[in-house]
Parts: C-alpha cells; structure tokens; sequence
C-alpha cells in the first residue's frame, strides 16, 4: 500500500516537473520569437530609413544638377547677347566709317 502512494505521489511529482519543464520551453520559445520579430522589425525600419536617405539625395542631386544646367543656360543666352552687341556695334562702326 505504501509502496503504491509513493509510486503516485513520485509519478505526481515527476509530471509536474515535466509540465514545469515544458511550460518553460515554451517562454523561451517565445521570448525567442519575440526577440526575432524586434529584430526583423528594427531591421525594416532601418532599411525604409535607408531608403528614404538615397531618395532624398537622389533628390537633392536632381535638384543641383537642374539649378547647373539653369546656370549654364543663363550664362550662354548672356553670351550670345553680348556677341550680339558686339556685332551690333561692329555694324554701327562700320556704317559710321562709309558715311563718315
């Protein structure tokens, strides 16, 4: 009879045990899971702020370049305005020196 209760008081005790063990496994399991889910979400945010960085320079050389090519625009229309006035007055001097 002894021997009996025993038996079921070691057989209780050891299921407990393996329950407690289980129960354990598994927070690890899911702290595990969670800890790789922070990751992968830290990881995605880096990787949109990345992105958003090569956009914005992306956007400021598009910016730079445009104001450049404005630049150089400006520059040769006043180039050809000042050959035209120099032609204008070559003209003028000429004409002075037909009539003069």
């Amino acid at each position: 009879m002894r021997m009996r209760t025993r038996m079921g008081k070691w057989m209780r005790i050891r299921k407990r045990e393996e329950e407690e063990e289980e129960e354990e496994e598994e927070e690890e399991e899911e702290e595990e899971e969670e800890e790789e889910e922070e990751e992968e979400e830290e990881e995605e945010e880096e990787e949109e702020e990345e992105e958003e960085e090569e956009e914005e320079e992306e956007e400021e050389e598009e910016e730079e370049e445009e104001e450049e090519e404005e630049e150089e625009e400006e520059e040769e229309e006043e180039e050809e305005e000042e050959e035209e006035e120099e032609e204008e007055d070559r003209m003028r001097t000429r004409i002075r020196m037909r009539i003069g």
